[in-house]
C-alpha cells in the first residue's frame, strides 16, 4: 500500500489549560550594580519645637573678685596738635596697674594781651573805647534831681478817673523811668492825712513835656497834699 507524507498537521486550538501549581523559589540572584543617586529632594516643614528641658543644677561659686587699686604713673605735657592719651604700663599687675597719661597743653595765643581792633571797634569809629563807653553811661544815668511838688486839691479834672499835671521843667515827653513820691512830714495827723491822699494816686505817672500828669482812678484826694518827683533817664 502507497504512503503518502502530509507534513504537519494542525489542529485547531485547544482551550486554556487550568494554571498549575507554583513551583518553588529560586535561590537569590547575585547584587546587581548601585543605581545612580537620586536629586536632592525638597526640604520638609519645620517640626514644632519641643518642650523645654529640665533646670540644670547651679553650678559652683566662682572665685572672689579683686578690686584693683588703680596707680598714676606718669603725666606728660605734649603738643597741642597731639590728642590726650591714658596708657596700662606694661608688666604692671591686675591688682594694682599703672596708668601714664599725656594731655596736650592749650593753643599758643596770638597777640597775647592785646585786644584786637576788632574786639574794641567791631564797627570801625577808630575812637576811644573807653571815652565812649564813659559818655554813654554818663547820658544814661543823668538824673531828674528830685523836685517838690504841691497837687492841688481843686486842680483836678474829670469825673472819674480824675487827672491833674504838675509842673516839673526837667522832665519830657521821652523820659519813661520817673517816679512819683510821697513827702513825709514830722506831724502825725497830718502824715495820715498825706498818706490817705497819696493813696489815691494810681501806681503809673505820665511824663509830658515840663510835667507829670497824675491819676486817680477810684477816688480823688480831698486835700491839697506834696510829693517828690525824681528818677532816671
Amino acid at each position: 500500500m502507497p504512503t503518502f507524507d502530509l507534513g504537519q498537521v494542525v489542529g485547531p486550538k485547544g482551550e486554556r489549560g487550568e494554571m498549575g501549581p507554583q513551583g518553588p523559589q529560586g535561590e537569590t540572584g547575585a547584587q546587581g550594580p548601585q543605581g545612580i543617586q537620586g536629586e536632592k529632594g525638597d526640604q520638609g516643614i519645620q517640626g514644632p519645637q519641643g518642650i523645654q528641658g529640665p533646670k540644670g543644677e547651679q553650678g559652683p561659686p566662682g572665685a572672689d573678685g579683686v578690686t584693683p587699686n588703680i596707680q598714676v604713673g606718669t603725666v606728660d605735657t605734649v603738643a597741642s596738635d597731639r590728642p590726650a592719651t591714658v596708657t596700662r604700663r606694661e608688666g604692671s599687675p591686675d591688682a594694682a596697674p599703672v596708668f601714664d597719661f599725656e594731655i596736650p597743653k592749650g593753643r599758643d595765643p596770638t597777640n597775647p594781651g592785646d585786644m584786637t581792633k576788632a574786639v574794641y571797634d567791631p564797627s570801625g569809629k577808630a575812637q576811644d573805647v573807653f571815652a565812649y563807653a564813659d559818655a554813654a553811661a554818663a547820658e544814661k544815668a543823668s538824673l531828674v534831681a528830685p523836685v517838690t511838688v504841691t497837687v492841688d486839691v481843686a486842680s483836678w479834672t474829670g469825673s472819674g478817673p480824675w487827672e491833674q499835671t504838675v509842673s516839673v521843667a526837667e522832665v519830657t515827653a521821652e523820659d519813661e523811668h520817673i517816679g512819683v513820691f510821697p513827702v513825709d512830714t514830722a506831724d502825725a495827723s497830718a502824715r495820715k492825712l498825706y498818706e490817705k491822699a497819696y493813696g489815691c494816686l494810681a501806681c503809673e505817672a505820665e511824663t509830658v513835656a515840663g510835667g507829670v500828669k497824675l491819676t486817680c482812678r477810684d477816688a480823688k484826694p480831698e486835700i491839697s497834699f506834696q510829693v517828690k518827683i525824681k528818677g532816671v533817664r
